[in-house]
Order: C-alpha cells, then sequence, then structure tokens
C-alpha cells in the first residue's frame, strides 16, 4: 500500500507546460485522424521495471503499482482505450521489446537514458538526486565533498554517464539496482550513494537499514518521460496531449499518494543533515 504521510514539497510533478494564465484543466480534443488511430488500436501493450518503487513495479501478485500506473489509469478514459500489462522478466527484455513492437509503451524512463529509439512523450515527473551516506559519515553537502572516494549508483540511471565527466576524481560505482548500490555503501565498498531519495527511501524502510542517511544534495535530477514503440509516433503524441490535460491538482493527488519526503534531522555541528532512514 502507498504511504500516505506528508512530507516537504521538495520533490513534486513537473509544472503544467501549458503557458501562465491557461486554465489548470482544458478541454481535451482530438482530431478525426488520432480518433480513427485509437479506434485501431483500443489496447495499448505496456510494460514497468519490475522493482523501481514508488514509480513503477509489480507487487508479489504481479501487479502493476506506483505513481505512473496511477497516470495511466487517469489515461484511460481521456483516450477511450486500456492499457494491458505484459510481464517481462526484466528491464533490458522490457527496452528491448519495446524496439522489436512486442509490447506498445513504457510509462516510466528516464530521459536520457537507454530507450533511444523509442518516442518519448516530454517529461511529466522530476526527482532530485540525493547523496547517502553512513550516519556516522561526517555532512558531504555537495559532490566535491566525495573526490577520492567511491560512489555507488544504479548503472542505467542517466548520472551514471555524466559523473565521471563532470567530477572525474571520483570513483563511481554502477551497480544493477538500488538495493545492491545502497548494500555497497553498508558494507563498506562505497562511501556514498546518489540517486533519487524517494526510491531509496522504500529500499531502506524494506531492507531496514538504520545506519544510511540523506548527508547531501546533487545538481542532477531524473526526469520521467513516457517511451513509445517507435512506429507509433501518433501515440506519443497523443499521450503527451493528454498528460498536459491532467489538472495540478490530479498530478499532486497521485504524487502524495505514493511518496513521502524523507523528513530532516538538524545537528548543530551541521546544521540540515537529511534523513535517518
Amino acid at each position: 500500500e502507498p504511504d500516505s504521510g506528508n512530507g516537504a514539497a521538495a520533490v513534486s510533478p513537473l509544472p503544467d507546460p501549458r503557458p501562465h494564465g491557461m486554465a489548470s484543466a482544458p478541454s481535451f480534443a482530438l482530431t478525426a485522424a488520432q480518433r480513427a488511430w485509437l479506434r485501431d488500436h483500443p489496447r495499448i501493450r505496456y510494460a514497468v521495471h519490475p522493482d523501481q518503487a514508488p514509480l513503477a513495479w509489480q507487487n508479489a501478485h504481479g501487479l502493476p503499482r506506483g505513481m505512473t500506473v496511477d497516470y495511466l489509469h487517469r489515461l484511460e478514459p481521456l483516450l477511450g482505450v486500456q492499457f494491458e500489462l505484459v510481464p517481462t522478466r526484466d528491464w533490458p527484455e522490457a527496452l528491448r521489446w519495446l524496439e522489436q513492437g512486442t509490447i506498445d509503451l513504457l510509462p516510466a524512463v528516464f530521459s536520457g537514458g537507454r530507450a533511444s529509439r523509442a518516442r518519448l512523450t516530454a517529461p511529466y515527473l522530476s526527482f532530485p538526486v540525493a547523496i547517502f551516506a553512513p550516519s556516522s559519515a561526517p555532512f558531504i553537502g555537495q559532490l566535491e565533498a566525495l573526490a577520492g572516494q567511491t560512489v555507488a549508483m544504479v548503472a542505467d540511471r542517466p548520472f551514471a554517464g555524466w559523473l565521471p565527466q563532470d567530477h572525474p576524481d571520483i570513483l563511481a560505482l554502477p551497480l544493477a539496482n538500488i538495493d545492491a548500490a545502497l548494500a555497497a555503501v553498508r558494507e563498506g565498498r562505497a562511501a556514498a550513494f546518489i540517486g533519487n531519495p524517494i526510491a531509496a527511501r522504500a529500499v531502506l524502510e524494506r531492507a531496514g537499514y538504520r545506519r544510511l542517511r540523506m548527508v547531501g544534495t546533487t545538481p542532477y535530477t531524473l526526469q520521467v518521460s513516457m517511451a513509445v514503440r517507435p512506429d507509433w509516433a501518433p501515440l506519443a503524441e497523443m499521450l503527451e496531449q493528454a498528460l498536459a490535460a491532467l489538472p495540478q491538482s490530479e498530478r499532486e493527488a497521485i504524487h502524495n499518494r505514493w511518496t513521502r519526503i524523507p523528513e530532516p534531522t538538524y545537528d548543530r555541528r551541521w546544521g540540515w543533515l537529511g534523513v535517518i532512514a
């Protein structure tokens, strides 16, 4: 079940892309050609990352859960289609199936990531990238403080490619998933982890890690788009229209249902320290 706790508004859905002054819930109109395309494609097959909470994942019963799944539920009546989950073994298979046309949609991909041939919508969610370290470590603050140290991260995140270019003096340790990256910090193989603080918090709570906390921020953000199979450009355009038509209040409701920002702690030596998970 989602965590409904309230937290600071440090992470939120992307702002409405429409110009200032426009109504928050404009009418959603499709052209005759778009309606005809949707009539010919009433079922849209999609896949989610098997373990990318709270963005998207499959629960123990194989059912899709997460923020992006809620977005699909909101889009179904707007487009008059049915989104059907296609289980996949892993994320590389999902990416391959999208390019091959075995599935039609990945509702959550990171802009700048590996879905290179897919048709991407404009980003509709954005998350910060934060620094986590053992509770015994001093306050880090920014990436510059990690020079000469090993930093764990998820290999398929866009910043895994940016970090070596921006900070060649940091030893990047790309790993398969958040669990493995946080475990590397816990076991002393890495001095810190960088990644989405909300996703990290979910893993820390699930794994029972009590000695890792958020100790700094980075200039990076993770932007989330929907990715459509390469030969279905009309669907990408309509998804983008439908996402833009969702009122900001609905976006915030989806976000608040699935996320809770880590509560900050305070230490007189350092000021704001982040979260003790």
